[in-house]
């Protein structure tokens, strides 16, 4: 799956604009986040191992008011994590 056909290309010019550095690459979860009837992006530059929560709207919050949105973004990419790596074994099992 392309990003853009993820998300906007203004959503991917502000996750651009906040990179570490030109090639810092990034990773998104391809679905969103709910919390507290509010959607988040959550996004992984892969070279700084910087993570980035955006609102759908373009706003990026505080962390403090996000922490709920950062854990369920982390358990669902362990789960995606362990489906990729496990879920053929699981599967046969």
């Amino acid at each position: 799956m392309n990003v853009n056909d993820f998300i906007s290309k203004q959503m991917v010019d502000l996750i651009k604009k906040h990179k570490s550095f030109e090639a810092d690459n990034f990773g998104l979860i391809p679905y969103l986040v709910e919390h507290n009837n509010e959607h988040y992006y959550y996004v992984h530059y892969k070279q700084s191992d910087r993570y980035l929560i955006i609102r759908k709207d373009g706003f990026i919050p505080k962390l403090e008011t996000i922490k709920p949105v950062i854990n369920l973004a982390a358990f669902l990419v362990a789960i995606d994590h362990a489906f990729h790596r496990y879920g053929k074994k699981w599967v046969k099992a």
